[in-house]
């Protein structure tokens, strides 16, 4: 059962039992009706604003290339190609989760999880919005860039896509915090403790970024002629 439904099986139960619970206290029965009725509602309006901040930064990424290449200047498409790309990665993020967790005994719910990734993705838009301060930022400004968003986020968004400066670009407070709700997202959905989703979490990250970067390696290499 989902925080979401939880709260509202909450709310459902008889007064009697709530009174019970509540030791009588109308302030708590009022709290939890009030916060019943806003995760129901919040929810969906917080991914919907997500999902709009995603298409928004595929239309600013294909524009700014068109400034450079007219034969990309495809807002729109990039738009939607951007949005499609990024539920897929969610999907796959959660697939590859509920696979892990399932080997590991225990049953992930997919749909809730991928709304907590889409959700949780917010901070992955906050580490891109930092790039757009950099080329104009001063010293000390840099330095928060580059705390809160790596040194990835030091680089300008004057391409379509840019490869990986490394495992660790990408590596800042913001990639520490989407880590930590990912794991956290796992806990609340098992209904156990925070350690192993988090240990599971950070391995997937760091796995999946080494393999990143070794294939932008192997596929420059070859760019250039340089391996065997």
């Amino acid at each position: 059962m989902g925080w979401n439904d939880s709260m509202v099986a909450w709310n459902r139960q008889p007064s009697g039992r709530r009174r019970e619970r509540n030791g009588d206290d109308p302030v708590a029965q009022w709290n939890a009706n009030a916060w019943g009725g806003f995760t129901r509602a919040g929810t969906p309006v917080v991914a919907l604003a997500v999902l709009a901040a995603w298409a928004t930064d595929g239309w600013l990424r294909f524009a700014r290339a068109g400034v450079v290449d007219a034969e990309i200047a495809a807002p729109l498409p990039g738009a939607a190609l951007t949005l499609a790309v990024r539920i897929a990665m969610f999907v796959l993020e959660a697939l590859w989760y509920r696979i892990v967790w399932a080997a590991l005994g225990r049953r992930l719910r997919f749909a809730p999880f991928v709304i907590a990734l889409l959700l949780a993705s917010s901070l992955d838009l906050c580490a891109i919005a930092r790039r757009h301060l950099a080329p104009d930022a001063g010293t000390l400004l840099r330095i928060g860039i580059g705390g809160l968003a790596g040194s990835r986020g030091l680089e300008p968004l004057d391409t379509v896509s840019t490869a990986p400066g490394g495992p660790f670009a990408t590596l800042g407070l913001l990639t520490l915090g989407r880590i930590a709700l990912t794991a956290w997202a796992q806990a609340h959905g098992l209904k156990r403790g925070l350690i192993v989703p988090l240990l599971v979490t950070a391995t997937t990250w760091l796995v999946s970024h080494l393999a990143l970067a070794w294939y932008a390696d192997f596929a420059r290499g070859i760019a250039h002629g340089s391996t065997p």
